[in-house]
């Protein structure tokens, strides 16, 4: 019973904690490129925040539109 009670003690003490770092939300206006295939070199699509361009991961069909102006809306949020 102890053993058992020591190593679930073990296990949430070593989890990361992730806490939202206020509750402020935060919209950016963004763009939403085309950059070509993959295979020839380019990065498919890509969205254009503030001069700094991002790759997203999974991009729903209905924003897979060439120069789409699009309003993110993020948190963040930090790890302790």
């Amino acid at each position: 019973m102890k053993l058992t009670l020591f190593f679930f003690l073990i296990v949430f003490a070593s989890c990361n904690k992730v806490e939202y770092k206020g509750e402020t939300v935060h919209n950016v206006v963004g763009k939403i490129y085309y950059a070509g295939q993959i295979a020839a070199d380019g990065c498919e699509w890509i969205v254009e925040i503030e001069s700094a361009r991002y790759h997203p991961e999974d991009l729903s069909e209905e924003f897979l539109e060439n120069d789409l102006d699009v309003v993110l809306s993020y948190r963040e949020i930090t790890s302790k």
